[in-house]
């Protein structure tokens, strides 16, 4: 790769890589994997819209294109030993070498793991711009800082700060073309049919129904256990079911306002803030889950719980979603005319060009200053102390939030929002027609 940043299109690179072995990693759970490398359709992937997952997914898909078969090493640290190399010798098809290797890490920076004798490369869709009040002395808890054997950054998006080398060593960067962070939606849309068996590939259940077990099982778990209060919260919409907001939920991100602002609209719910034709349903959809994320939704649950003083029916007016298969993606843009994404989430503009794919507006909460490309914008009107206690350290973070009154404001002009996005059947930038909502109504 060139030593200039950004000099190469990643394109370029992708198609050169269809000569040597690429590994893939990311920040999973180790017990779910039977081996220490495997084909990349063999991921388990539990979402495929936000994430590392998401990037993964279509870096996967722009490399098979490429006539490139990446593999994926749920461990990649374990690879130092000869015997070890010739498993990725075997996947590779050769026998009497091993060709060039080409580690490629997603994730978060803070979760960057190395392959040895690789050329390692991270994939950042990250850009930090919440810090603690109380920095922490761990080397990588800011996520600003990598190993000193990454060779090159690949980012999505020109504004984004690319991390620094333990050491202080800048990394030499990439920009990925934009098609990267939507190819493996783009594909999987056009051979749609927008039947019902590809409904099958989105999973809701309300905050009140989730259990644990199934949420992180298999899908065909979640769709056996069929959401009684969404098709309850469908048949109340009828036709204007579009009052349903996606909200990205990052479960790595220690600061975010998400638990928050559902805690206000929970407690707001006598308050007619889901009520009569104008509702306006909340749908989060959880990312970037690590094991150690995986008690973030429990945690969001006996919060709720102790917050609202035992009262069950506001959970059953907040949904948890994921996206387990991409042709399901046409019933997004049908089901949510807007996003709420948080200013702080350092995925936020990742998210934001995932989401426009689909047609699908956001409303930036917690940012500063006027809004981007006429976008719509809620400031933040009260702060937020939020003390996170992890591998990191004890940190304390202060950050922008939703007061009850600006969150009813956002809402008012959500709905307004959602009823000129009604007015169209195909919304601007949508990779194509959205698919009928009432295939999840059954």
């Amino acid at each position: 790769m060139a030593d200039p940043p950004r000099a190469e299109p990643m394109a370029d690179h992708a198609s050169a890589w269809s000569g040597g072995l690429v590994v893939a990693s990311a920040p999973v759970d180790l017990g779910a994997y039977a081996a220490a490398v495997l084909p990349i359709e063999q991921f388990r992937f539990g979402q495929l819209l936000f994430g590392f997952e998401a990037q993964l997914s279509a870096f996967a898909r722009v490399l098979q294109e490429c006539g490139c078969c990446p593999v994926f090493a749920p461990a990649p640290e374990l690879f130092s030993t000869t015997e070890s190399y010739r498993h990725l010798a075997y996947l590779a098809g050769v026998h009497d070498r091993l060709p060039g290797v080409i580690h490629v890490r997603f994730g978060m920076a803070s979760h960057v793991r190395l392959l040895k004798n690789a050329e390692n490369l991270v994939a950042l869709a990250e850009h930090q711009v919440c810090r603690p009040v109380n920095p922490t002395p761990h080397p990588f808890g800011a996520g600003d800082w990598l190993p000193a054997g990454v060779s090159r950054v690949l980012l999505y998006d020109a504004a984004q700060a690319a991390a620094a080398r333990f050491g202080g060593e800048a990394v030499p960067t990439d920009l990925f073309p934009p098609h990267y962070v939507t190819l493996d939606v783009e594909r999987a849309m056009a051979a749609a049919s927008g039947n019902a068996a590809e409904a099958r590939g989105l999973s809701l259940c309300s905050l009140a129904e989730y259990e644990p077990l199934v949420w992180s099982g298999e899908p065909a778990d979640c769709q056996r256990r069929a959401s009684r209060d969404w098709r309850a919260a469908m048949a109340r919409g009828g036709e204007g079911s579009g009052g349903f907001v996606l909200v990205p939920w990052n479960l790595a991100h220690p600061a975010s306002i998400v638990p928050d602002l559902v805690l206000k609209l929970c407690r707001s719910a006598g308050q007619g803030w889901d009520r009569g034709p104008a509702e306006c349903r909340v749908v989060l959809f959880p990312y970037n889950a690590t094991p150690l994320t995986g008690q973030a939704i429990g945690d969001l649950l006996a919060r709720l719980r102790e917050g609202l003083g035992g009262a069950t029916l506001p959970l059953r007016r907040v949904f948890l979603a994921r996206l387990h298969a991409l042709e399901a993606a046409g019933l997004l843009a049908a089901l949510f005319p807007l996003a709420w994404l948080e200013a702080g989430d350092p995925e936020c503009r990742w998210n934001e060009a995932r989401l426009a794919a689909f047609g699908i507006g956001a409303a930036v909460i917690g940012g500063k200053g006027p809004p981007e490309d006429g976008r719509l914008a809620a400031p933040g009107d009260e702060t937020l102390g939020i003390t996170v206690s992890d591998q990191f350290g004890e940190r304390l973070y202060v950050v922008p939030t939703l007061s009850v009154r600006g969150l009813a404001a956002l809402r008012a002009r959500s709905l307004g929002m959602m009823r000129e996005a009604a007015q169209g059947a195909i919304r601007p930038g949508a990779l194509r027609a959205p698919a009928d909502p009432a295939l999840l109504r059954a």
